[in-house]
């Protein structure tokens, strides 16, 4: 198991560096799945609160 931090930002396509992240989400998923599938994880810990339209990053937390 490997954990992620995974930004999302709400209402934008693209990533602005001067942008603060609108809510990070940490999640422990399997090593063996992909970026997409890191996000899907972490898009079903929001509670109910699931923009259509968000940019994501994705960074992995090493100990």
């Amino acid at each position: 198991m490997v954990k992620y931090e995974v930004m999302f930002y709400f209402g934008v396509h693209h990533i602005n560096p001067f942008l603060m992240p609108s809510k990070v989400v940490e999640v422990e998923v399997d090593k063996t799945l992909e970026e997409n599938e890191i996000i899907a994880c972490a898009l079903m810990k929001l509670e109910g609160n699931r923009p259509r339209t968000y940019a994501t990053k994705v960074k992995k937390i090493i100990w």
